[in-house]
């Protein structure tokens, strides 16, 4: 699967039934999120807490960029 299928940021390909992480968000789709972030390495930090805080929301913003994706900083779990 393509890295740009787990951060997509205001795609109409993005289903509604996916969660929407953001700042604040919290939960099991956030530790997915940052692994696959550390995994490609644009999240480096010494533990995955399962919560989008501004590490995880810049790391989202800097794989956006990246990928010349509009960069919100918002990305849709699984």
């Amino acid at each position: 699967m393509p890295a740009t299928a787990d951060a997509h940021a205001g795609s109409a390909a993005a289903s509604t039934s996916k969660p929407v992480l953001r700042l604040g968000s919290r939960g099991e789709a956030v530790v997915t999120l940052q692994k696959r972030l550390t995994a490609l390495r644009y999240f480096d930090v010494s533990s995955i807490d399962g919560v989008v805080g501004p590490n995880t929301h810049h790391a989202v913003v800097a794989f956006q960029k990246s990928q010349r994706i509009a960069p919100d900083g918002t990305a849709y779990g699984h």
